[in-house]
């Protein structure tokens, strides 16, 4: 058999079908094309398996696909972008904007930009001063105050004959030989000073300057303020209280004050006095002929007693 007409055969065997199903639909009637159908549908002819029984039916042919773009030149989608996009500041490289140019001050506003600066740093400096004073001040204090009452001296009980004594007699004050040399003119002296300790002797003279400061603070009130009044203020709270120390300082001159033992009958606001007076930068002659005369007042008073 000629291989040309082998060929043919075959070919028209696989087309047999195909040709059969398009001829099925000859005798149908073509329906109109409905609404539904879109303006891409086709009308097609579909047959059963045994390629009888066919009919015509409109199908929708399938859409277009969009032609995609390479990535490289699309931007890929906003939902997908794992990052915000950067966001160009003024000062930066990229910047598209030029910065806008800045204007030159007159000499009006550069004067009165100086005199701003000037007055803030006057306000700089006046506060620093005054922070410098409060830490001085808090630093002349006393470090700790105890409040720890005063001793009171002691009580001797008296002995058999002087109870005895008083039985008899009716009752007679005893008067101790050891209390009754702790003052002189009715205050403190040096030798009730040296039966305290440290803390003691901070306590006393803390009540005694608050003390200096109620007796100037009434004396200038009892002179109504006047200005002669004021100037007494000064002087009596000048020779009261040493101004240019601290209560540690008064402490630790008192000490060494009633060291002497002659100076121990002197009370102790006299002592205070000429610790003052000492600190004053007055004369030491005249500081020296003040103590004297204040161990003569207190040997008076004692051989008074």
């Amino acid at each position: 058999m000629n291989p040309s007409r082998i060929a043919l055969v075959v070919i028209l065997a696989g087309w047999a079908p195909m040709l059969h199903a398009q001829m099925g639909c000859i005798s149908q009637i073509r329906p109109i094309r409905p609404p539904s159908a879109g303006p891409n549908a086709a009308l097609l002819c579909l047959c059963a398996q045994n390629n009888i029984s066919c009919h015509w039916q409109w199908a929708a042919a399938p859409a277009a696909q969009p032609v995609q773009t390479p990535y490289a030149v699309q931007a890929p989608p906003a939902a997908q972008a794992p990052y915000p996009p950067p966001v160009q500041s003024d000062t930066s490289i990229y910047r598209t904007t030029p910065p806008s140019p800045t204007q030159p001050m007159s000499p009006l506003d550069m004067a009165i930009k100086a005199e701003q600066v000037r007055a803030l740093r006057l306000e700089n400096q006046q506060r620093e001063q005054e922070m410098n004073q409060r830490e001085i001040q808090r630093s002349a204090a006393p470090a700790t105050v105890l409040l720890l009452p005063i001793p009171a001296p002691p009580i001797v009980p008296p002995s058999p004959s002087q109870s005895r004594g008083a039985v008899g007699q009716g009752a007679v004050e005893k008067v101790d030989p050891v209390t009754s040399s702790w003052k002189t003119g009715g205050s403190w002296n040096g030798r009730f000073w040296r039966t305290l300790d440290a803390n003691e002797k901070g306590i006393f003279l803390f009540a005694h300057s608050d003390a200096v400061r109620y007796v100037t603070i009434a004396s200038t009130i009892a002179t109504d303020s006047t200005p002669d009044g004021y100037e007494h203020f000064k002087l009596l709270n000048k020779v009261l209280w040493p101004q240019s120390l601290t209560i540690g300082e008064v402490l630790a001159a008192l000490d060494l004050f009633y060291v002497t033992p002659e100076n121990r009958p002197i009370s102790i606001p006299n002592a205070v006095c000429v610790i003052a007076e000492r600190s004053s930068g007055a004369d030491e002659a005249t500081v020296q002929k003040n103590i004297t005369d204040l161990r003569a007042e207190a040997g008076r008073e004692r051989v008074q007693h």
